[in-house]
């Protein structure tokens, strides 16, 4: 989606940072945490998206060159945490069309994290950025850094009259943080405070409106102290009713915004605070999206700041008290999970990062379903106009039978008040669709779509603090039941009535599994992290033994894997995109035509289309045929042997099989639906008069269980 139904509560997407042309007051770019940079000509009425094949695309930070305005810094990765970790500060010289690495960069493995970048108006040469290893320089436009001071800095700012002067905070979270300023660029630096909280995150604030003044917040105790001597001599003004971000007012130093959820104001230098804003239409305050990341004066109107947040980004006009929505045209909706219907008219549901839950029916145009963080999806194979959806842990589950025109909240059915993970998993029985596991701590199972639920394991993770991430049917035995947590894979055969519990190879989390749609005993599974060449195993027996096939996937996490019978392909996405490869010839390639480098936290086939559905996390939902999937590889197999009739009615013709091998085909839904042994070398002859009209996939193995051919075949009737 790149346009809202709605607006305010339902936002667009996450933002983190916006940064301003010096002088052509219609132009601005957006950095977002997944969805990467993007740009507007005119005022924010229409975007494009910049960087869409950088190596990553969350943008934390964006500084602009005041002297040169084509010239870009962006830092790729987050900014609000030591978990953040990036690729260090890219630089484009073309306004955003090419970017390359400047001096400081690194791998995602090499953990490091940027807060802050500043540029200095006056020498734009001059940049400096505060790192989780310390603060660095550099005086040629980012090709050589220099360490100016060690320890985690977790902010920074320059003096808005005097750029040679600059704050910044030394972070230490067990001990204190504490101020320290340069009068040199950046070259020297002298403690200003001497504070000693513990357990504490300290933010600074400027204002070109009173140059001398600096504020801080300090987040134990939600604490604002402020300065009005250029860091020295702090003096304790208030508790903050909202502390995650802080600005003062670019034209009025005794007016300062806080905000967390909702944006308060103080026209008392901080001594006391009113809300201005509320989430959702209150009827009192203005409807303003949740969760802001970051306040940024506007250069060009001096009473106009900008606003980022969980939905987007708004504007903000002091003299009217007004508010603005720019977002529409930002298509960077965060998706966890996505659904797809397989029968009757189309229906494509999508669950959000604090802008609910999305449903598309048909046309293009997008409607919601839940609010806030919607997360796992399903739709019913046999019935679209039935479909699931969840808020954040499974603390609200909903059912619409309607395509929701209306809907029940089935949660409230479950025989206790469990708490899952933050996608808590559910899923479908492939086979009867009324029939659904919920992974909690253990797993749930329901007959009839959640009016009544039983409970099929018995402290299954060993604590109700660890949650399931992932539940999934064998689909050719639906007694057969995986699930995992952490690096353990669980599995029962019976239905639950006993699981077994199998270790998955390595120490990062297990995120996805998939189950052979004909041979239960076939399983794979994926991992988070970073773990060097431990991203994707196979069992061949249930779990008990598990082969890495991680070969050349790159070392990012991988979020979720597919298996298609009808190409024998496998499909992984990760943190930079979507991977393919044939599932027995491990040969792992990217599929990027038209696909940024985006977290990719979803996959599903529509098998009656053929149609790959890709779950971003950052830029929507995408689609490809799987034919181009298919071509952009290798063939999965040799191509000496044909196929006649096709399409067949009664009988197929198989020429040039080798003896002793096997025939199984498989419907759209990877079930398999025939099997046939060959005795002897020849031509095989398939009676296909009893299946169904439709598309099935024809694979030829030898004796040895290796595949030899994938063959597609269209069944009328």
């Amino acid at each position: 989606p790149s346009k809202n139904p709605n607006s305010g509560y339902w936002g667009m997407g996450r933002t983190k940072h916006v940064a301003f042309h010096p002088t052509n007051p219609d132009i601005f770019y957006v950095g977002t945490p997944d969805g990467g940079i993007w740009k507007t000509f005119d005022s924010g009425t229409n975007w494009i998206s910049l960087g869409d094949h950088l190596p990553y695309l969350p943008v934390g930070i964006i500084r602009i060159d005041a002297q040169h305005p084509d010239t870009l810094y962006i830092s790729l990765g987050g900014k609000s945490g030591w978990w953040e970790w990036g690729l260090g500060i890219y630089k484009s010289t073309d306004g955003g069309a090419t970017w390359a690495p400047s001096g400081l960069n690194y791998a995602l493995s090499d953990n490091w994290v940027i807060y802050a970048l500043e540029i200095s108006p006056d020498n734009p040469q001059m940049l400096l950025a505060a790192t989780n290893k310390g603060l660095w320089k550099t005086a040629d436009g980012g090709a050589n850094w220099t360490k100016k001071m060690d320890g985690e800095i977790t902010d920074l700012k320059l003096k808005p009259d005097d750029a040679t002067v600059a704050y910044a905070v030394l972070h230490n979270y067990w001990e204190h943080d504490n101020l320290f300023k340069s009068t040199n660029s950046g070259d020297t630096w002298t403690q200003s405070t001497n504070f000693t909280e513990t357990q504490n995150d300290t933010k600074i604030i400027v204002t070109p409106a009173a140059p001398e003044w600096v504020g801080l917040r300090m987040s134990n105790g939600k604490k604002f102290w402020l300065s009005k001597e250029a860091g020295q001599n702090f003096e304790y003004r208030s508790e903050l009713p909202e502390d995650a971000i802080l600005s003062f007012s670019p034209s009025d130093s005794n007016i300062i915004y806080t905000s967390g959820v909702v944006v308060f104001r103080s026209v008392d230098q901080g001594a006391t605070w009113e809300q201005i804003t509320h989430w959702y239409n209150n009827g009192i305050h203005p409807e303003v999206h949740a969760d802001v990341h970051d306040i940024v004066h506007y250069p060009h109107a001096p009473k106009t700041l900008f606003f980022c947040n969980d939905g987007g980004i708004y504007r903000h006009n002091e003299q009217t008290n007004s508010w603005t929505d720019l977002s529409n045209g930002l298509g960077i909706a965060q998706f966890y999970r996505i659904a797809v219907s397989e029968t009757g008219f189309f229906r494509l549901a999508a669950g959000s990062q604090d802008n609910g839950g999305w449903l598309r029916k048909g046309s293009t145009i997008w409607s919601h379903t839940n609010g806030g963080d919607a997360m796992t999806q399903a739709i019913d194979p046999t019935n679209s106009n039935i479909m699931f959806t969840e808020y954040y842990g499974g603390n609200a589950i909903y059912r619409s039978t309607d395509s929701w025109f209306s809907n029940t909240t089935i949660s409230d059915n479950l025989p206790d008040d469990p708490s899952g993970d933050w996608v808590t998993p559910f899923v479908m029985n492939p086979l009867r669709p009324a029939s659904m596991l919920f992974g909690f701590h253990d797993i749930y199972r329901t007959y009839d779509r959640g009016d009544h639920y039983d409970i099929i394991s018995q402290n299954l993770t060993g604590s109700v603090d660890n949650k399931i991430r992932d539940v999934r049917y064998a689909p050719s035995d639906t007694n057969i039941i995986v699930a995992s947590w952490s690096n353990k894979m669980y599995r029962t055969t019976n239905g639950g009535q006993s699981w077994v519990t199998r270790t998955v190879t390595g120490n990062e989390g297990v995120t996805r599994l998939a189950v052979h749609p004909s041979n239960p005993a076939i399983i794979w599974a994926t991992k988070g992290g970073y773990e060097a060449n431990k991203k994707v195993f196979k069992s061949t027996n249930g779990g008990t033994v598990w082969a890495n096939i991680s070969t050349n996937m790159p070392n990012v996490p991988v979020n979720c894997i597919i298996y298609d019978s009808l190409t024998n392909y496998l499909i992984a996405g990760t943190d930079i995109g979507v991977f393919y490869t044939d599932a027995n010839t491990i040969n792992w390639q990217p599929y990027g035509q038209g696909l940024p480098n985006v977290w990719v936290l979803d996959l599903q086939i529509r098998q009656v289309t053929r149609t790959l559905y890709v779950g971003t996390h950052g830029r929507g939902v995408y689609s490809a045929p799987m034919d181009l999937i298919t071509s952009a590889g290798p063939e999965p197999a040799a191509a000496d042997f044909s196929i006649s009739p096709n399409p067949a009615q009664n009988v197929l013709h198989i020429n040039a099989v080798p003896a002793s091998s096997h025939i199984a085909m498989y419907d759209m839904m990877g079930r398999n639906v025939l099997s046939q042994n060959m005795a002897q070398e020849g031509m095989a002859t398939v009676a296909v008069g009893q299946l169904p009209q439709g598309i099935y996939a024809v694979h030829i193995t030898n004796k040895a269980g290796q595949l030899l051919a994938v063959k597609r075949v269209m069944v009328e009737r």
